[in-house]
C-alpha cells in the first residue's frame, strides 16, 4: 500500500487576505514565502521556520462575506499538534497575549485540547495526545 508522510499543507479560504495573513503570521511566527494573484483568487503561503508547516490562505473573488460554519459539509476544524500539555499551557498564554478568545484546556482519555478561532471564525485547536499507559 502507498504511504503518506503527513499533511503537506493546510489551505484555508478567508474573507480578508491581509487581515488573516497578519493574524496567522504574528500568532504562529510564520514567514510569508509566496504571494500569488490569479484570475479567481489571491493567495499567500506562510511557513513555520522551525517545523516547516505550511499554511496557505486564499481569498476567492466573489466568495461572499459569510463566516465559517463547521456545521456545513467540509472542514470541521484544523488541529495543530504540540509535544505535551506544558506546550498547551504556553499556547494558552500566547493566545491571551493576543487577546484571542479560547477555551480552557480540556483533558480527555485521548489527549488534551485548546480550542480557538481565527478572524473568519474557523475553529482551530492545539492538541497533544495523552501519555500512553506504561506496562507495569
Amino acid at each position: 500500500m502507498p504511504s503518506i508522510t503527513g499533511v503537506a499543507h493546510l489551505s484555508l479560504t478567508v474573507r480578508n487576505l491581509r487581515i488573516s495573513e497578519t493574524w496567522y503570521r504574528e500568532l504562529f511566527g510564520l514567514d510569508s514565502v509566496f504571494n500569488e494573484r490569479q484570475p479567481h483568487f489571491d493567495s499567500v503561503v506562510l511557513v513555520d521556520p522551525n517545523s516547516q508547516m505550511v499554511i496557505s490562505l486564499r481569498k476567492h473573488y466573489g466568495a461572499g462575506t459569510a463566516r465559517f460554519d463547521e456545521s456545513r459539509t467540509g472542514l470541521d476544524h484544523a488541529s495543530f499538534g504540540v509535544v505535551d500539555r506544558d506546550e498547551l499551557v504556553e499556547w494558552e498564554k500566547r493566545l491571551g497575549e493576543f487577546n484571542i478568545e479560547h477555551s480552557a484546556i480540556t483533558d480527555t482519555a485521548f489527549g488534551s485540547v485548546l480550542v480557538f478561532r481565527d478572524p473568519d471564525h474557523i475553529q482551530l485547536e492545539f492538541f497533544c495526545r495523552a501519555e500512553p499507559e506504561q506496562n507495569k
